[in-house]
């Protein structure tokens, strides 16, 4: 708490030019701060995932489910790359979003399986 209480005070002082900002560092040093850009997490587009799944669901052959998937990571792979998300990070987010369809397909086919319907 005092450190966060000094950086206020700092910071203020600076503001009203009672003490001297520190100089920036240059670009590029290994003391410069990295930023990390965290997407918002493709397994939390329920919107997305649960269109996708219906779409999935009604696909009437393997061939066609798989054109379909690879459109979709297609389309979620230039979606990251237009928001800058490091090219890194890309495998993982396809794959958490993936996973998340997959979880979707699965709840909708066992709730059919239910008795009196899937309002468990």
């Amino acid at each position: 708490m005092s450190d966060q209480l000094d950086l206020f005070c700092n910071a203020t002082r600076i503001a009203e030019g009672r003490l001297s900002a520190p100089p920036s560092l240059p670009v590029g040093s290994p003391a410069t701060p990295t930023l990390v850009i965290l997407p918002f997490p493709m397994k939390a587009r329920i919107g997305n995932i649960r269109d996708v799944a219906t779409k999935l669901i009604a696909t009437k052959s393997v061939p066609h489910a798989e054109s379909y998937r690879a459109l979709v990571t297609e389309g979620l792979i230039v979606h990251l790359r237009s928001k800058r998300v490091a090219a890194e990070l890309h495998a993982a987010e396809v794959h958490r979003f993936w996973q998340a369809v997959d979880i979707e397909i699965v709840r909708r086919l066992d709730s059919g399986r239910r008795p009196g319907g899937g309002a468990a």
